[in-house]
This record gives structure tokens, C-alpha cells and sequence, in this order.
């Protein structure tokens, strides 16, 4: 038995990229990396748009004769980050909550869905940022 959560991470980042733009005109593909690429002291690249890829958790639901089978669900948490306006942050996640909805069904898992939906410009200042959680789940991964 493996785990499904970095198969999962690697999916959601070139979903992302692939599909960015294709339906609508919402600017340049912002960068797009998963969290511990991106850990940095100092000040970041300000002049472009940001997308964080997080794995959070992962959980195993045994069934089958014997818990022969294995169901994971693995939750991504995708943090947009943008240094222009709110507009922007807005534009932002209509994207990526549009690309992973007309995506639900994905090669190698049974489906992937948008859990939850955060706003946290709050704590920062001159910084939009909005978090989305996804699910994605995978029967017996290798």
C-alpha cells in the first residue's frame, strides 16, 4: 500500500498550469509551486501572482473481504496570493475554483472537489490572499 497525497500534490499543480486561461482572460499564469519550494527569508517576488500547494492530511478508509481495499482521501490546500487588488484576488480564485469544478473526474483517482473556501487578506497589508481546500480521492494507490 502507498500513499495518494504527493500523486495528488503533483495532479493539482499541473492541472493549474495546463488549464490557467483556457476559458477566460484572467492575465498571466501566476507561479505555481508546492509549499516547500517556496520556503524564503526576506521579501518575495511582488511583481507576480502566487498560487501555494500544501498536502494537509491524508486519510485511509479500509473495506473490502478484510480491508482488502484502501480508499484515501487527501486534502490539498491551495493558498492565492496576489500583491495587486482585490479584483485580481478575485479573478484569481473564480480560476482555480473553475478549473478543479470542470475537472472532477481526474485519471488514476475517483474524483476531486473543492472542501473549502477562506478568505485571509485580513492579517496582511498590502497582500490579497484567499485559501481553497481540495479533496481528491484515490482507490489502492501503488
Amino acid at each position: 500500500m502507498g500513499t495518494a497525497m504527493y500523486d495528488a500534490l503533483e495532479d493539482m499543480r499541473s492541472l493549474i498550469k495546463d488549464k490557467w486561461g483556457i476559458t477566460s482572460i484572467v492575465g498571466d499564469t501566476p507561479e505555481v509551486k508546492v509549499i516547500w519550494e517556496k520556503k524564503v527569508v526576506g521579501f518575495a517576488d511582488y511583481t507576480r501572482d502566487t498560487i501555494l500547494l500544501q498536502p494537509k492530511r491524508e486519510r485511509i478508509d479500509y473495506f473490502g473481504l478484510y480491508g482488502s481495499d484502501f480508499l484515501h482521501h487527501v486534502d490539498i490546500q491551495i493558498e492565492i496570493w496576489t500583491y495587486m487588488n482585490q479584483t485580481r484576488l478575485d479573478n484569481m480564485v473564480k480560476e482555480v475554483t473553475k478549473i478543479i469544478k470542470d475537472n472532477i473526474r481526474r485519471t488514476d483517482f475517483v474524483d476531486l472537489m473543492i472542501t473549502g473556501s477562506i478568505s485571509a487578506s485580513d492579517t496582511y497589508r498590502n497582500i490579497w490572499k484567499h485559501e481553497l481546500t481540495a479533496k481528491y480521492r484515490k482507490l489502492n494507490p501503488e
